[in-house]
């Protein structure tokens, strides 16, 4: 099974505080069926005009203390005049290339790093896995907590990365050590062995000069150099799952509605959910139909599901009958 982690933000509807009455904040918040998204002109739509006298409402004070607890939580990212309109939190999710389902995810401020948030979701690593990673991720510490799940990794280095040749193997591969520091590397003390492919993509338009893979698979018998290059790159197939979530599934570009930290963290988790429940449906018919699952379309799920689900309406569970009684024959 391979897996690859990957992160992308997500907008975050900001709260302007110039709603004038609560018939205007209704307004707003029913004016986009979930999944809620907002036209970049919404702001101010609903003010009255200028000759309207309201008096004034406590949802305007709640509303601004709610923008301002998003903006000290989330962050905004910089932009070429100040910063971005809406705050944005980082999200990283391990996606199994096959399925192209999520298995894991953490998210966090936008000012929180990529390699801080996958130190959450690497202990979802088991044995029999094999996990891919771009350059992002090619830290020491990172591999040894990755390697130490029993899982095997085939990860994307920078190209200028110092990895002696210690021993060349037949298929052009061959075996180095990851090091602490430079001083650890020419005192050969406390390597991690690991395996290195360098490949070229020839006759591929805006290929770069080399790719360099470092892998846990030392055998070049059972992994050869070839393969694991063509395997690296299905690691792209996790892009894919960008489009699904941010675009695919709610509709339109992604924008979350809620107006609370700990909303939004919920919100985040239902879109997870929500994408793996229609990715387990697609492998179950798969499964049915003899194919591969990335060869269903996500958009068909996603019709099909919404026109079924006036069909099927969720109504609460009613209350059982008193303990030692049974229900009336």
């Amino acid at each position: 099974m391979a897996l690859a982690p990957f992160s992308f933000d997500l907008l975050i509807f900001p709260s302007q505080g110039n709603s004038d009455g609560p018939e205007s904040c209704a307004q707003k918040e029913s004016a986009f069926p979930f999944p809620h998204t907002t036209p970049p002109n919404l702001s101010g739509s609903f003010r009255p005009g200028a000759a309207s006298t309201l008096p004034r409402s406590p949802f305007r004070g709640r509303k601004r203390r709610q923008q301002k607890a998003l903006e000290e939580h989330y962050g905004r990212p910089g932009a070429a005049q100040g910063t971005s309109a809406c705050p944005q939190l980082r999200l990283l999710t391990l996606v199994e290339t096959g399925t192209r389902a999520v298995i894991a995810a953490a998210f966090g401020p936008y000012r929180t790093a990529e390699t801080a948030l996958v130190r959450h979701v690497l202990p979802q690593l088991r044995p029999g896995m094999l996990c891919l990673a771009d350059r992002g991720f090619s830290g020491r510490a990172l591999w040894r907590q990755a390697a130490g799940t029993g899982a095997d990794l085939l990860w994307r280095v920078r190209g200028d990365r110092i990895l002696p040749c210690l021993k060349a193997l037949p298929d052009g591969s061959y075996l180095s050590a990851l090091y602490a520091s430079a001083r650890h590397r020419r005192q050969d003390r406390g390597g991690i062995r690991v395996r290195v492919i360098d490949y070229r993509l020839a006759g591929v338009a805006d290929a770069e000069p080399m790719y360099r893979l470092v892998t846990t698979l030392l055998d070049p018998t059972s992994a050869p150099a070839v393969e694991l290059a063509a395997l690296y790159h299905e690691r792209w197939q996790a892009e894919i799952v960008l489009g699904e979530i941010k675009v695919t599934l709610p509709g339109q570009h992604l924008i979350l509605r809620s107006r609370r930290p700990d909303l939004v963290e919920q919100e985040v988790y239902g879109l997870l959910l929500a994408h793996f429940a229609l990715r387990q449906l697609m492998l179950q018919a798969s499964a049915q139909a003899g194919c591969d699952p990335d060869t269903l379309s996500f958009l068909h799920a996603v019709q099909v599901v919404r026109r079924h689900l006036p069909l099927h309406g969720a109504l609460s569970p009613s209350p059982g009958p008193p303990a030692g009684h049974a229900h009336p024959g």
